[in-house]
C-alpha cells in the first residue's frame, strides 16, 4: 500500500504548497495572519492528507479525485476564515487555482511523451495503472510544469483579478464562482474523454493551453465588468454624497445670511434700546427695565447647535442628518470623537458617517409609532476609530444593506477593519471599526 508513499507525498507537497501560495499571496493585504505562518501550516497538512488519501484509495477503492474533495472543502474554509475578503470572491479565486492545478495535471502525460520521443510500447509501459502517476519521474514532471506556470498565474491573479477588486471592493460576486467551476468541468470532461493515442500529441497540449487561455480571458473580462459596474456605483454614491453636502452647505449659508440680517437689525435698533434703558434707569423703574430686557432677547439671532465633533466635514454631515431626525421628533444622544486629522481621508469618513446617519434619519422619518431616537458613540484613540449607532425604526420594516451600507463595509475593510449591521425589535444597530493607519 505504501510502496509509493514518498513520491505521492512529494507530489502533494508541490500541489498543495503552490496552491496555498497562489490563494493567499493574491490577497496578502487582507490576511489575518502572516503569510509564512499560513504556508507553514499548509505544509504540515500535506503528510496527514497523503496518508488519508492512500488509505482511502487502497483500502476502500475511493478514487483520488473523490478523496481530495473533503480536503479541498477544508482548505476553502481555512481560506475563508483567514482572509478578510468576501467569501464569494475567495471561492472564485480558489476555483481558478484548482483549475490551474488540473491543467498542470493534464499536461503531465503529453509533456513526458513529447520529451521521450514516443518509444515503442510507450502507452502500455508507462501509463498502465498507477505506475506513471506515483513515481519520482512524476514528481519531477509535475514540479517542472507547476514552477514554469506559477509566475504567469500569480501575475494574472494578482494584477488582473485582485487589483481591480482591491481598488473599489464593490461588486456582486455571489455567482461569479460558477464560471471557473464550469471551465473546470469542461476541462475534466475533455481530459477523461481523450484517448491514450491523443494524450501524447502537440494538438492535445495546444488544446489544454488554449482552454486555459480562454478561461483566464473570461475571468479577466468578468473582473473588468465587475470593476466597471462597481466604479459606476461608487461614482453614483459619491455624487449623491456631494449633492447632500452641497444641500447642507446651501442650508447653512442661508442660515448664516439670516443670522447676519438679524444681527444687523439688532445693531440698528441698539441705539433705540439704549435710549429706552437709560429712561428706565433715570426713573428707577427696575420692573419695567427687566421686562423690557427680556423682550429684547427675542430679537437676537438664535444660537447654532454646538458641533458634534472636531472634524468639519463629518460634523457638517452628521448635524445635517441629526437635524432631520430631530425635526421628526427624535431624541438625540450623540457623542463623537473624530479629530480633524483622524488618519483616514475625509472622503472615506464622509462615506461611513454620512451613510449611517442618513439611514438613521430615513428610518426615523418613516417611523409611525414608538419612541424615536438616535444614540451614537464614536471613540478614536489615534490607531482605531470605533463607531456604534443605534436608531429606532418601525418594527415591521426590513432594513437591508443597500449600496450605501455596502460602501461603508468596503471602506472599513479597506482600512483593515469591518462593519456589522443588525436590526430587530424596532432598533437598527450599526457598528464600524476602522484602523486609522491602514488603507
Amino acid at each position: 500500500m505504501f510502496e509509493n508513499f514518498l513520491p505521492v507525498l512529494a507530489t502533494n507537497m508541490v500541489v498543495i504548497m503552490s496552491s496555498a501560495f497562489l490563494c493567499f499571496f493574491v490577497v496578502k493585504e487582507r490576511l489575518r495572519y502572516r503569510l509564512p505562518l499560513i504556508l507553514s501550516i499548509s505544509a504540515a497538512s500535506v503528510f496527514p492528507f497523503t496518508l488519508y488519501s492512500m488509505i482511502a484509495y487502497h483500502a476502500f477503492n475511493v478514487p483520488w479525485d473523490v478523496s481530495v474533495l473533503p480536503y479541498l472543502a477544508l482548505l476553502f474554509v481555512c481560506y475563508w476564515r483567514t482572509a478578510r475578503v468576501k467569501p464569494s470572491y475567495l471561492l472564485f479565486v480558489f476555483l481558478i487555482v484548482c483549475q490551474y492545478q488540473f491543467m498542470a495535471n493534464s499536461l503531465q502525460m503529453p509533456v513526458f511523451a513529447l520529451l521521450t520521443g514516443f518509444p515503442e510500447n510507450f502507452y502500455a509501459k508507462d501509463f498502465a495503472g498507477d505506475s506513471f502517476w506515483f513515481t519520482w519521474r512524476d514528481v519531477f514532471i509535475r514540479s517542472a510544469i507547476v514552477i514554469v506556470l506559477l509566475p504567469a498565474v500569480a501575475f494574472l491573479l494578482r494584477k488582473r483579478i485582485w487589483a481591480p477588486v482591491k481598488e473599489l471592493e464593490v461588486g456582486d460576486w455571489r455567482f461569479a464562482w460558477v464560471i471557473p467551476l464550469v471551465f473546470s468541468v469542461i476541462h475534466s470532461l475533455f481530459f477523461y474523454a481523450a484517448t491514450m493515442d491523443f494524450f501524447g500529441t502537440y494538438t492535445y497540449m495546444a488544446l489544454v493551453l488554449l482552454l486555459a487561455a480562454c478561461a483566464f480571458s473570461v475571468y479577466i473580462i468578468v473582473v473588468k465588468m465587475q470593476y466597471e459596474t462597481g466604479k459606476n456605483a461608487y461614482n453614483a454614491e459619491r455624487v449623491r454624497q456631494i449633492e447632500a453636502q452641497l444641500a447642507l452647505q446651501t442650508e447653512r449659508y442661508e442660515q448664516i445670511m439670516e443670522n447676519i440680517e438679524q444681527a444687523n437689525r439688532a445693531r440698528h435698533d441698539l441705539r433705540h434700546h439704549l435710549s429706552v434703558i437709560s429712561a428706565f434707569v433715570d426713573k428707577n423703574d427696575l420692573a419695567a427695565l427687566e421686562k423690557y430686557l427680556s423682550g429684547c432677547t427675542d430679537s437676537l439671532p438664535e444660537s447654532e447647535e454646538p458641533p458634534v465633533c472636531q472634524n468639519h466635514a463629518v460634523d457638517a454631515l452628521v448635524r445635517y442628518y441629526l437635524a432631520r431626525a430631530k425635526k421628526s421628533g427624535a431624541d438625540i444622544d450623540v457623542r463623537l470623537s473624530v479629530s480633524q486629522n483622524a488618519g483616514v481621508p475625509d472622503t472615506d469618513l464622509c462615506v461611513v458617517f454620512g451613510n449611517i446617519f442618513e439611514n438613521a434619519a430615513l428610518a426615523i422619518e418613516r417611523q409611525t409609532d414608538g419612541r424615536k431616537y438616535v444614540n451614537a458613540v464614536c471613540i478614536s484613540d489615534g490607531d482605531k476609530i470605533v463607531l456604534t449607532v443605534d436608531n429606532s425604526m418601525n418594527i415591521e420594516d426590513k432594513h437591508g444593506e443597500g449600496l450605501g451600507l455596502k460602501s461603508v463595509a468596503a471602506v472599513a475593510e479597506r482600512h483593515g477593519g469591518g462593519a456589522r449591521f443588525e436590526s430587530g425589535a424596532g432598533v437598527y444597530q450599526s457598528s464600524v471599526l476602522i484602523n486609522a493607519k491602514q488603507g
